[in-house]
């Protein structure tokens, strides 16, 4: 399973774009069109269309879910020191 990186490390992230373009690329890597992605994930293929062009954020079940079907997985740590 390979973890995708979200913005640069040690900066917060604010960039909806940057996931957006990480979920796309993982997506079109995976040889998947996004109406296979919805039939894997469940998500309906409306909303992950805005996901990937930064229209909508998604929840953060729906960000692990979408990275599941990727084979990438979501990882959340907090910075030492915070």
């Amino acid at each position: 399973m390979r973890t995708a990186v979200i913005g640069n490390p040690g900066k917060k992230f604010h960039d909806m774009e940057n996931l957006s373009e990480i979920l796309s690329t993982l997506r079109q890597q995976q040889g998947l069109t996004i109406r296979d992605l919805s039939a894997e994930t469940g998500i309906n293929i409306a909303n992950l269309s805005l996901i990937e062009t930064g229209k909508r954020i998604p929840r953060i079940d729906t960000l692990a879910k979408i990275l599941s079907a990727l084979g990438a997985e979501l990882i959340i740590r907090k910075k030492v020191g915070e």
